[in-house]
């Protein structure tokens, strides 16, 4: 009688790319690689001297694996243009990508990242709302929500941001705790409301990455609701034109600034998935300057106080999950704290 498979460590990845995302979750010989950087093959160094990992060291990383899985959120290029470069150099076994017809547009190194998987024989996989795929003799289950396809809209109508959320979950078949993270891209708020309404269960995670590296408009906080004397008391005329966000967000300066708009710096979003930690994959010298100050007040202000992991911080982070659903998570930069005090007050300097 054969005995089962013992249960394997799962490691989860989150590579410090600079301004882009790039996350590989690996289990015994097969690696799933969700995004790939926006600067294919290139380091950059960073004010504090930290060197961001390029798309030729991933491949180093990964390129042993018996199995390779490769997911494209969506077509923006700072998530998909080392893709291209990675397809080319390592035997991919599946590649999931959104469905390209519902876009407005794609990007150039989208459409030449699809040409360069269609080129080496690489089986692309659309995603739906029912895509679900297994990893690790069944350890992880890994589950795709497509929320245009929950909408029925017709094709054609999306921009470059929204696309696949993908949900990584073990699977301790009970013999212990379950852990999970969810990958969500750069998902606008219009879909993140879909997501609320639509899949409340499915979005209670112990990890999130941070949609869209940490934009102040990607949580949904709604700063028209900050009454006036609040506004006045940091130096903000709601009367200017402009956005109320950027504004408010120049004005904050201390801890007190932040503390006086607590009650008003809130995320439906973030609230209903309440993580226990918070990966933001950015790099404030970019000129998007990601992650937003108003962000991270908002991690700051929420009553859910997760752990907050930044990639321009910590390098690469990394979570080692072992088969009880037990988890640590390591940084290339031991020194850092992770509180949101910590990370925020790193902004505010």
């Amino acid at each position: 009688m054969s005995s089962a498979a013992t249960p394997s460590k799962i490691e989860i990845t989150h590579y410090n790319v600079g301004q882009g995302d790039a996350h590989s979750i690996t289990v015994d010989n097969t690696t799933v690689l969700i995004d790939g950087d926006r600067k294919a093959g290139k380091q950059i160094r960073s004010k504090s001297g930290r060197i961001t990992k390029s798309s030729k060291q991933i491949q180093r990383e990964i390129a042993g694996q018996t199995t390779l899985i490769f997911i494209a959120t969506h077509y923006d290029m700072d998530h998909i243009a080392g893709l291209d470069r990675l397809l080319k150099h390592v035997n991919v076994d599946k590649f999931y990508v959104p469905h390209e017809e519902y876009y407005n547009d794609i990007t150039a190194s989208a459409a030449a990242t699809l040409q360069t998987a269609d080129k080496q024989g690489v089986s692309k996989k659309k995603v739906t709302n029912t895509t679900t795929c297994h990893i690790g003799t069944r350890q992880i289950d890994v589950d795709f929500l497509f929320p245009e396809l929950m909408l029925g809209l017709p094709t054609g109508l999306l921009t470059k941001n929204d696309g696949i959320v993908t949900k990584f979950s073990t699977n301790s078949n009970s013999s212990g705790k379950d852990v999970s993270i969810l990958f969500p891209g750069d998902l606008s708020v219009y879909i993140q409301n879909v997501l609320t309404r639509e899949q409340k269960q499915e979005l209670s995670v112990d990890g999130l990455v941070l949609p869209h590296h940490g934009s102040r408009q990607n949580l949904g906080i709604n700063c028209t609701e900050i009454p006036s004397d609040v506004l006045d008391s940091i130096g903000v005329n709601r009367t200017e034109n402009g956005d109320l966000k950027r504004q408010i967000e120049e004005a904050i300066d201390s801890m007190g600034d932040v503390k006086k708009l607590k009650d008003w710096l809130q995320s439906d979003f973030l609230e209903l998935i309440d993580p226990d930690e918070v990966v933001i994959s950015a790099r404030p010298t970019h000129n998007y300057n990601h992650p937003h100050l108003l962000t991270l007040a908002a991690l700051h202000s929420s009553e859910i106080t997760p752990n907050v992991y930044c990639t321009y911080r910590d390098g690469d982070i990394t979570w080692n999950i072992d088969p009880s659903g037990s988890y640590s998570i390591e940084t290339q930069d031991s020194r850092m704290k992770h509180g949101t005090k910590h990370v925020l007050n790193d902004a505010l300097k």
